[in-house]
C-alpha cells in the first residue's frame, strides 16, 4: 500500500514514514500541502496519514490545513 505521510516537521515525517515501511507499506513523505496535492495527483496513494491542524507555512498559505488536506483527499475517494 502507498500511503501519504504528510507533516512539517521532518521529524514527526520519518517516523510514520518507519513505521509504514516496518508495516509493509511504501510511505510517501511531504512536509507542505502543494507536495501533497501534488502527491496526491499523481492517483497512486492508498491513504493518506496527517496531523491535522499542520499549517503550510513553507507556502506561505496561512489558510491550508490538515483538514482541508483530508477533505481532498476524500473528495478523491482515498480511504
Amino acid at each position: 500500500m502507498k500511503i501519504l505521510v504528510v507533516d512539517d516537521d521532518a521529524a514527526v515525517r520519518a517516523c510514520f514514514g518507519a513505521a509504514c515501511e516496518m508495516a509493509g507499506h511504501q510511505p510517501v513523505m511531504v512536509g507542505t500541502m502543494a507536495e501533497a496535492l501534488l502527491a496526491l495527483g499523481e492517483g497512486d496513494i492508498d491513504a493518506v496519514i496527517s496531523d491535522g491542524s499542520f499549517p503550510c507555512y513553507p507556502n506561505r498559505v496561512p489558510d491550508a490545513w490538515g483538514h482541508e488536506l483530508l477533505s481532498e483527499a476524500r473528495d478523491r475517494r482515498l480511504p
